[in-house]
């Protein structure tokens, strides 16, 4: 379970096309199977991933960013991994992929 705040970077936090999960009081249940649950406290920026795998993701404002990534081929697994290389991609607007700031 995890809760979507909105922030001032991301203002609609739970703004990714896989969720199927209820929301009730700003909660939200998901039930699947994943190959990778990653949750990150800051975005990760770095010379080869400009955007970092988790753009709004910040150390000062307490919050994690958990993104879910559904079962898949490992085609389509590498495919979400080189569009964090590529800063004009969007890497969580992927069928598979679940994410929640």
């Amino acid at each position: 379970m995890c809760q979507a705040v909105p922030t001032p970077e991301c203002p609609n936090p739970s703004a990714s096309p896989g969720a199927g999960g209820a929301v009730r009081d700003g909660w939200q249940k998901i039930k699947g199977r994943f190959i990778a649950i990653n949750a990150f406290i800051m975005s990760c920026k770095c010379g080869l991933a400009p955007e970092g795998p988790a753009s709004c993701a910040h150390l000062g404002d307490g919050c994690v960013d958990l993104v879910l990534i559904h079962e898949c081929s490992r085609a389509d697994y590498f495919r979400h991994l080189f569009r964090i290389i590529d800063k004009k991609a969007d890497q969580v607007r992927l069928n598979f992929i679940f994410a929640m700031n």
